[in-house]
């Protein structure tokens, strides 16, 4: 596959934290590909099938503290209205995983 070429999601998904070009069916955007839990991994981290890491968190009555990942929800995660276990960060917004259809790697630039 060509590193210039347009790339399905359902094909295959970026690396978390890469930086590409998105498409959404109107404009071409540099984004950050962002991976989150899907539904089915959050349970499986519940039921101790796969690590479920701490994570040192925010909240404004508690301040700073520790809990498993599967507890907390990240824009990147599907559940309310993201239907994708990942997001794409665009113009420092998070876009609903589901929103982008097409991405390719950031072409290298022809002044080298």
């Amino acid at each position: 596959m060509s590193n210039h070429s347009w790339i399905n999601v359902k094909e295959k998904l970026p690396e978390n934290n890469q930086k590409i070009l998105t498409y959404d069916g109107i404009r071409v955007k540099i984004a950050i590909f962002e991976k989150g839990l899907t539904n089915k991994e959050r349970e499986k981290m519940k039921r101790g099938e796969i690590p479920d890491e701490k994570e040192h968190v925010w909240r404004p009555v508690d301040g700073f503290f520790e809990t498993k990942r599967s507890e907390i929800y990240k824009a990147s995660d599907e559940w309310g209205n993201n239907e994708k276990g990942y997001c794409w960060r665009i113009d420092d917004n998070r876009v609903f995983g589901q929103n982008i259809e097409w991405w390719m790697p950031i072409p290298e630039s022809p002044m080298r």
